[in-house]
């Protein structure tokens, strides 16, 4: 992915699911790069939710990508990670977007909080500043 395209997608996106194949080692080195990207895109108030799902799971003949090594990717990233299989049940994707949606909400709860933190302090900035004003003028 073009490297503009990626930020214009963190700027707007409330969350990611970033999927690869336990049977493609590529697909799993280029969620590795992704979630690089993603951690130094962070917005003001922290950085966008996203979860981490291995696919094909089904296939246990031939994994090219260990259960412990998207694991350990997820836990790097501070990401929650699940294990699927798309082909098997949709269960598994049921779970992931639940998890995604609980994290995008967390995160609006927690921004909306921050934000109405700095509404506060800078209406008490600004008495403060009023009250100031009027005590030095009032001294002249």
């Amino acid at each position: 992915m073009d490297p503009s395209t990626l930020d214009t997608h963190v700027k707007w996106a409330d969350g990611f699911v970033v999927l690869y194949s336990v049977m493609d080692i590529a697909s799993f080195r280029h969620v590795e790069e992704l979630l690089r990207k993603l951690c130094t895109n962070k917005t003001e108030e922290g950085s966008t939710p996203v979860v981490v799902a291995a696919n094909k799971t089904d296939l246990t003949h031939s994994h090219a990508v260990s259960e412990d090594e998207g694991r350990e990717l997820a836990r790097l990233s501070h990401c929650a990670f699940y294990e699927i299989s798309i082909a098997e049940s949709v269960d598994g994707v049921q779970e992931v977007i639940s998890e995604l949606l609980r994290q995008i909400k967390c995160h609006c709860v927690a921004s909306q909080v921050v934000s109405e933190k700095r509404s506060t302090l800078r209406g008490v900035k600004r008495v403060l500043k009023k009250k100031i004003y009027r005590s030095k003028s009032d001294t002249m």
